[in-house]
C-alpha cells in the first residue's frame, strides 16, 4: 500500500490525472448485473467510438499503424490512418506502448505489469506476463539464488530478495513503460520503481533483471531504446542508463536535467534524443558521454518524438503542441492544430501527422 501511494505521489501531475481518469471510468462496470471481473481476468470491450478513446501512443507495424490505451484497446489501420480496426485483447487494463520487431510479431505493455503479444500485425493478441505472475517470478528466483548464496547477505542477492517480496505484498499494481526487442527471441520490458524483465524465447520465460541496472534508488524506467549496438533507458529524476553488453549491465551516465525524461528516441545516426518534463529535451553524439540542449519553447511535458523519413523531427506535447525541426533541431517550426488536447504519441503519414492522446486520434494535413 506504501509503495502504490508513493507511485502516485512521484507521477506527473499530466499522468495522475489520466490514471485516475481511467481507473474512474472502470467503475462503470459495477452496474453491470453479476461479480465484477478484475481487468486482468477480462478481455477489452468492443467499442464503436474506440477512435475518441484514449490513446497513449502509436507505432508501425511494418506499414500498419497501432494505436494503445486505456481499457486494454489496441486498434489499427492499414490505410495510414484514415480507418481504423478494433484488435482482440485479453485484458482490460491500460496498454502504454507497443513494439514490433517485423511486420507480424510484436509486443505491447501496460498497466498491472501486463506484456501481451501478437503474430499477426497486431490483430489479436495474447498475455504473456502480469503483475501477479511477475511477482511469483521474481520471488522463486530470489529464493533460489538466496539457497545457493554462499554469502547470503551479498548486497545484489539481498536486494533482489527484498525487492521480490515487495511486488508479493503489493499486488499487480506497477505499470510496465515500455518495451524493446532486439528480434524475435530477445528483448527487455521496463517500468515503475526499477522493475525490468528480460526474456531470451520471445516472452515464453521472463527473469527479473532490477539487480542488473544502476538504479538502487528505484527511479521509474519510461523509456528504452539502442542504436544497434548499445541500449538506452531514460528515466526518473534525471536518470539515463547505457549498456554496452547487450543489456547485461545497465551503467549510469549524467544529464543535464534532474527531472524525468518520459521518451528516448535513437535517431538514424545513432544520436540518442531524451525528453520530458518542462519541455526539456537534449541530444547526444556520443552515446551519453556528451549532451547538447534542444530549444522546444514549450513549458510542458514532450510525450513523444520521431525521426521522419527526410530527417526532420516531428514532437507532441501535453499542452496539444506539435513541433517539427529540421537541420539538426535547429529550426522549429509549430504545426497549427485546432484542438489543443493532450498529445501522446505521433507518427508521420503521407497526407500529414497523425497523433494520439487524450481526444484519441487527429490526423492533421501538413505537408
Amino acid at each position: 500500500m506504501l509503495k502504490t501511494m508513493k507511485f502516485m505521489n512521484v507521477l506527473p501531475k499530466w499522468l495522475l490525472i489520466v490514471l485516475v481518469a481511467i481507473s474512474g471510468s472502470g467503475t462503470s462496470y459495477a452496474t453491470i448485473e453479476g461479480p465484477v471481473v478484475p481487468p486482468l481476468l477480462r478481455p477489452a470491450i468492443m467499442s464503436r467510438r474506440i477512435t475518441e478513446s484514449v490513446l497513449l501512443s502509436v507505432t508501425r507495424a511494418g506499414s500498419r499503424l497501432v494505436a494503445v490505451g486505456e481499457h486494454g484497446y489496441i486498434i489499427y489501420s492499414d490505410d495510414e490512418g484514415v480507418t481504423w480496426q478494433q484488435a482482440s485483447v485479453p485484458v482490460a487494463v491500460t496498454i502504454i506502448r507497443a513494439y514490433f520487431v517485423s511486420a507480424q510479431v510484436g509486443w505491447a505493455v501496460g498497466h498491472q505489469g501486463v506484456v501481451l503479444h501478437t503474430e499477426d500485425g497486431g490483430k489479436t493478441w495474447v498475455k504473456q506476463l502480469d503483475g501477479v505472475k511477475a511477482a511469483n517470478i521474481a520471488l522463486s528466483k530470489a529464493k533460489q539464488r538466496f539457497s545457493k548464496a554462499n554469502n547470503k547477505k551479498e548486497p545484489r542477492i539481498l536486494y533482489m530478495m527484498k525487492y521480490a517480496k515487495g511486488l508479493v505484498v503489493d499486488g499487480p499494481d506497477k505499470p510496465f513503460f515500455d518495451v524493446y526487442f532486439k528480434n524475435e527471441k530477445d528483448g527487455f520490458v521496463i517500468g515503475a520503481f526499477n522493475m525490468i524483465f528480460k526474456t531470451k524465447d520471445g516472452g515464453e520465460t521472463w527473469e527479473p533483471w532490477m539487480d542488473h541496472v544502476d538504479n538502487r534508488a528505484g527511479y521509474h524506467l519510461y523509456a528504452i531504446g539502442s542504436d544497434g549496438s548499445r541500449l538506452f533507458i531514460a528515466g526518473e529524476q534525471g536518470l539515463f542508463l547505457r549498456s554496452d553488453d547487450g543489456g547485461t549491465t545497465f551503467y549510469k551516465l549524467p544529464t543535464p536535467y534532474s527531472g524525468s525524461y518520459f521518451g528516448l528516441s535513437v535517431l538514424k545516426d545513432k544520436e540518442v534524443l531524451i525528453y520530458g518534463l518542462r519541455g526539456n529535451a537534449y541530444l547526444t553524439k556520443d552515446a551519453g558521454f556528451n549532451w547538447v540542449e534542444v530549444r522546444t519553447g514549450v513549458r510542458l511535458s514532450i510525450m513523444d518524438a520521431i525521426e521522419c523519413d527526410d530527417g526532420t523531427i516531428l514532437m507532441v506535447s501535453q499542452s496539444g503542441e506539435v513541433l517539427k525541426f529540421r537541420n539538426n533541431l535547429r529550426t522549429i517550426e509549430k504545426v497549427h492544430v485546432t484542438e489543443h488536447y493532450p498529445f501522446c504519441g505521433v507518427e508521420k503519414v503521407p497526407k500529414g501527422i497523425l497523433v494520439v492522446g487524450f481526444g484519441g486520434i487527429e490526423l492533421l494535413p501538413v505537408k
